[in-house]
């Protein structure tokens, strides 16, 4: 390391001319004959480490693309038929053959979401980087499932023709033969990410000795398959007043939630919502905020029936007896559709 860059880079830390040999431990510590704590650089030192890092596992991917770049270029220039005339009209052997590397070389550029998946894992997984990839893999392709689903049998409350083609304004696509919810580099990233998360995370948990087949990545996997499912419910009506929301879930029940006893009259007073209809939802998601001492203020009830309003095409509903509840841990009712 050059002695200039290291005075501009460690600016706050006075050296004398004598000190010329400098040696880097780690992000945060140097030596000049004694360590000295870089309080204000070792933040900007592993921020910038955490940059590269990401930066680097992005490009992963990416190395691919000049062969099959070029790969793409001599295919397409082997078959085009202006170019080398008859030789390479569609019925020759040369266009058939030609025809097959091009098609060869559009494999990375067609399964993109697909390598992003799996190259992420491989620069940001802190640990067993090759078993994260199988568990980003699966896990993207297990959440495209779960919408390929949810759209074909639920469609239509998500405003989608899911008979439609594949491509153009349709929103659909096909990866790895599942017709789904064309989410791009976006989704993939996402998805990946959470993935990787839940790996470092999670990896090396220790379950009890009769659950010790489910360690590591089918541990992953185990947790994954349910952080994937995209959509508990979907907002189908807020009320004007906002004291009321209408919630379908992803098997088609049909919720009526009423916030207070006559609350209506408030005429939306000391509600503030934090969803509007069509918004897709999860469990323990905020739906809306309530002005407690202004309900109080007033004398409202503040009682909040929870209405099953096609509760006759659901079988063996159950309802818990009274008892202390705790928000988001315990369940109150139970049925089958």
């Amino acid at each position: 390391m050059h002695l200039p860059y290291c005075f501009s880079f460690f600016s706050h830390v006075k050296i004398s001319l004598p000190e010329i040999i400098i040696h880097v431990l780690n992000p945060g510590r140097m030596i000049f004959g004694k360590s000295y704590k870089l309080k204000r650089k070792g933040s900007v030192v592993t921020m910038m480490q955490k940059i590269q890092k990401f930066g680097g596992a992005m490009f992963t991917p990416v190395l691919l693309f000049s062969f099959a770049g070029v790969m793409v270029g001599i295919g397409t220039l082997c078959t085009t038929e202006a170019v080398l005339g008859s030789l390479a009209a569609p019925t020759s052997m040369w266009y058939l053959v030609w025809n097959v590397v091009l098609q060869g070389a559009w494999c990375v550029f067609n399964q993109l979401p697909l390598l992003f998946v799996i190259g992420l894992p491989i620069g940001l997984a802190k640990k067993q980087a090759a078993r994260c990839c199988m568990e980003a893999l699966v896990l993207y392709l297990t959440f495209h499932y779960f919408v390929s689903t949810i759209l074909e049998q639920w469609g239509s409350v998500f405003g989608v023709d899911f008979a439609a083609e594949t491509g153009g304004s349709s929103g659909l696509t096909m990866i790895a033969n599942i017709k789904t919810l064309d989410m791009g580099m976006f989704g993939a990233l996402i998805v990946s990410g959470l993935v990787i998360y839940l790996h470092n995370k999670y990896f090396d948990t220790e379950l009890p000795d009769w659950l010790g087949s489910f360690n590591g990545s089918t541990f992953i996997f185990m947790i994954g398959f349910f952080v994937m499912l995209p959509v508990d419910g979907v907002i189908s009506l807020v009320a004007d007043t906002l004291h009321a929301y209408g919630i379908t879930t992803a098997d088609g029940l049909e919720l009526l939630v009423h916030i207070g006893i006559n609350t209506v009259e408030l005429n939306g007073e000391g509600f503030t919502t934090k969803v509007k209809a069509g918004d897709n939802i999860k469990a323990g998601q905020l739906l809306c905020e309530v002005d407690m001492k202004l309900m109080q203020e007033k004398g409202y009830q503040m009682h909040t029936p929870i209405l099953m309003t096609n509760g006759d095409e659901c079988a063996d509903v159950q309802l818990l007896p009274d008892k202390n509840v705790k928000a988001g841990e315990t369940t109150v009712i139970t049925y089958r559709k």
